[in-house]
């Protein structure tokens, strides 16, 4: 069989001299084979033994083949392992164009991975290790230069909190940094509730009567994802079955022709920062908001504030605040959307929350309507739960969130579906009642909310409420990680201190045995700490750690909890039984009194530990000149190391028609590759691993992949922007803008 070299040199390709670099390649193969293919469809795809080496060297960094795109094409590995066993029979290279290069890579791969040599069993092996891919190279990491900053990014601090950055890194001061990077997290699929399926051509019989056949009020929105995008077949399945070219394919003006005003570009502005002098471009500038295709541009650069002077930072941050403002004029649909999304999005990553998001969000008002009719029972009664269930998966797969191996994106979070049909059927009733009142605060506006609408609690339903005026509400959802920068303050704050430690108490009581129980929370403290230092590993895991860290989970736990008394008591005696002859609670409060839709058994209202975090929140924003919700958003995008810009929500998504499940599965399969499904925190840091930045793919991020053709003007167009980044009149600019200084 002929020697990579000879192949190579056949096909013009070692022209350059590169005879030490095909070594490379072949030496890597023979031990690493999925790292030499991935090396070898560079080869293919770009003619660059440059980056064909690079691309080796970067999976060869990680010490396992990183070819895995998660669970998304489990089959993909065995198709390509084929082509290593027997390639000269399928001249094909990784994305399924025919070529004499491809044909030169194949043979590459089969002279290397001889099973006469000993490697096929490397090759079985690495059939093994890695689970689905359908593009080798797509899924490896982007060579990202290392830029020192001048000086650490600071973080904006909670008033009265603690920096968590630099908490984390003081914590983990000693922590050896990994020199290979971590595996990309996958995206991970929800399981399928473990309960009876249900005919859903037929009623449904249960004890309270008889609910109508689920197909009878769930109809599909979309087709079945047909074959992925991207391959000459993909799109040639894409262009039969919806008689037009994908989203990825399209130029500017195709795609606004097909899609609207919210896909057209603005201008490319690349500046310096002048104190880190990191580079980046910002659509438009910092001042406007962006579009849809400008959010993607954001995206695909994994902007990492941490390596910004914070000024710039801050001023990235409220463009991409305003864009997804939707203003006090919002229509209707685009009101009950956001409400929507505070139900559905709290038990999920916020990328696939999104993505979901935007496959199911209503495009009309006739689909809020189909909403309504999902559920056939009031808006206060439950559903059996196999009914319940089957209907939720009927409505996942209506809109093509199902799971990826029945034809999905694989999007679906497990939020029950019936609360928001509840939603849906009030909000046709009286949409007045969604809207705040002049006359009422922000926290009394939401618990209005959570006392109508299930699955609206403080958390989701700040969430929902911040979204519908998102500058300036001071309304936050207390997450995991703004419960850490908040606790400190909060167990200080006067009015929330003797709750706090009567409530940390009791926690760190029920870990101590009865004899040791403590009165005082610092004795407390220290009797835990004294049992935890005579454990096992194992032990202290299952207790739950040292009492700070017991301390901590047990306010995460707490602290979005709302306090709840039953709406009416009992009457005094003699009162005739009735209705309404029950009691109001006096402490039922005014606003919740006469709510328009039903009574509820039990009044929640915001607990006082959640104001109290909200009260800090408020006041960090206050400094930044920022309200409370954009002062949580702003921390937490230095947390998860890029600026997240919330594409699906950005102001011009509602004029935007439903992409199809194909699209959505490109931008989900893209965003995955690039690290946005990661919940892993880097030791080192304390934050999430930063986005692998792809800017020339750019257009893998609004739901579409750059075909050769685009590229070049886009390669054009960075290569002018770097010119102009480095312009001494740009610079100057950004000194005069921000001080230059931080």
């Amino acid at each position: 069989m002929a020697k990579l070299s000879d192949l190579i040199r056949q096909f013009g390709r070692e022209s350059l001299g590169y005879l030490d670099t095909a070594a490379t390649i072949g030496g890597n193969m023979a031990w690493q084979p999925v790292s030499g293919l991935a090396g070898l469809a560079q080869l293919a795809r770009t003619g660059s033994l440059d980056e064909a080496v690079d691309t080796i060297n970067r999976s060869n960094a990680l010490a396992a083949p990183r070819t895995a795109e998660g669970a998304l094409n489990v089959e993909k590995i065995g198709q390509a392992i084929d082509l290593l066993i027997d390639p000269l029979k399928r001249a094909t290279d990784v994305v399924g164009e025919e070529s004499p290069l491809a044909g030169a890579a194949l043979a590459a791969i089969g002279n290397v991975v001889d099973p006469a040599k000993g490697a096929g069993r490397a090759a079985r092996g690495a059939k093994r290790a890695a689970k689905a891919a359908e593009e080798v190279v797509a899924a490896l990491p982007s060579k990202v230069p290392a830029k020192a900053a001048a000086e650490p990014a600071k973080v904006p601090v909670m008033a009265g909190g603690e920096d968590p950055v630099a908490s984390s890194l003081k914590k983990n001061a000693k922590a050896p940094r990994k020199a290979r990077e971590e595996p990309v997290e996958q995206m991970v699929e929800e399981v399928e509730p473990d309960t009876p399926r249900v005919n859903r051509d037929a009623p449904y019989a249960y004890e309270g009567g008889v609910l109508p056949p689920i197909n009878d009020r769930v109809k599909p929105k979309v087709t079945a994802r047909g074959p992925d995008l991207g391959t000459p077949a993909g799109d040639a399945a894409f262009r039969a079955k919806y008689g037009r070219e994908p989203l990825y394919a399209m130029d500017e003006a195709t795609r606004v022709k097909h899609f609207g005003d919210a896909w057209k570009e603005s201008p490319e502005v690349w500046m310096s920062d002048p104190v880190t002098r990191e580079t980046l471009m910002i659509p438009g500038g910092l001042e406007g908001d962006l579009t849809l295709a400008d959010s993607a541009k954001i995206s695909a650069q994994g902007i990492d504030y941490n390596r910004l002077n914070k000024k710039l930072a801050q001023a990235i941050h409220e463009k991409l605040v305003r864009s997804v403002d939707p203003g006090p004029d919002m229509p209707d649909i685009e009101r009950f959307g956001r409400l929507k999304f505070g139900i559905t999005s709290g038990n999920a990553p916020i990328t696939k929350n999104l993505i979901e998001y935007a496959q199911m969000r209503p495009r009309s008002t006739a689909e809020i309507s189909d909403w309504a009719r999902y559920s056939p029972v009031g808006y206060d009664q439950k559903l059996p739960k196999d009914y319940k269930n089957e209907m939720n998966r009927a409505i996942n797969e209506a809109y093509g969130v199902q799971a990826s191996a029945r034809g999905g994106t694989g999007t679906a979070n497990t939020a029950n579906r019936q609360y928001v049909s509840d939603l849906a059927k009030m909000y046709e009733e009286d949409p007045s009642f969604f809207v705040k009142k002049a006359t009422e605060t922000e926290p009394q506006f939401v618990e209005r909310l959570m006392n109508q609408v299930r699955g609206l609690g403080p958390k989701t339903g700040s969430l929902g409420f911040a979204m519908l005026d998102p500058q300036n509400t001071n309304i936050s959802a207390i997450d995991r990680h703004i419960a850490d920068i908040t606790r400190s303050a909060v167990s200080k704050d006067p009015l929330t201190a003797p709750i706090y430690d009567r409530r940390m108490l009791d926690a760190l009581n029920a870990e101590l045995n009865k004899s040791a129980e403590a009165k005082t929370l610092p004795t407390a403290r220290k009797r835990v700490d004294e049992r935890v230092a005579t454990m096992t590993a194992k032990q202290k895991q299952k207790l739950g750690g040292t009492a700070q860290e017991i301390e901590a989970n047990k306010f995460r736990d707490i602290v979005s909890t709302p306090e709840s008394f039953t709406y009416r008591t009992k009457p005094p005696a003699g009162f005739v039984q009735g209705p309404y002859s029950q009691l109001v609670n006096r402490e039922v409060p005014p606003h919740l009194l006469g709510l328009p839709f039903y009574e509820p058994k039990q009044a929640q209202v915001i607990g006082p530990l959640y104001e109290a975090a909200l009260r800090n929140i408020q006041a960090g924003g206050n400094k930044l000149g920022l309200g409370g919700f954009s002062a949580q958003w702003f921390p937490w995008d230095y947390q998860r190391s890029r600026a997240e810009p919330h594409a699906a929500l950005n102001k011009l998504a509602g004029t935007s028609p439903r992409l199809t499940p194909e699209e959505y599965a490109m931008a989900r399969d893209t965003f995955a590759q690039a690290g946005g499904f990661n919940t892993r925190k880097d030791p080192a840091t304390g934050r999430l691993t930063p986005f692998k930045p792809n800017l020339e793919n750019w257009r893998k991020y609004q739901y579409g992949q750059a075909t050769p053709a685009l590229l070049g003007g886009t390669a054009l167009a960075t290569g002018a922007g770097l010119a102009a980044a480095n312009d001494e009149d740009v610079q100057d600019l950004l000194r005069r803008m921000f001080g230059g200084q931080q």
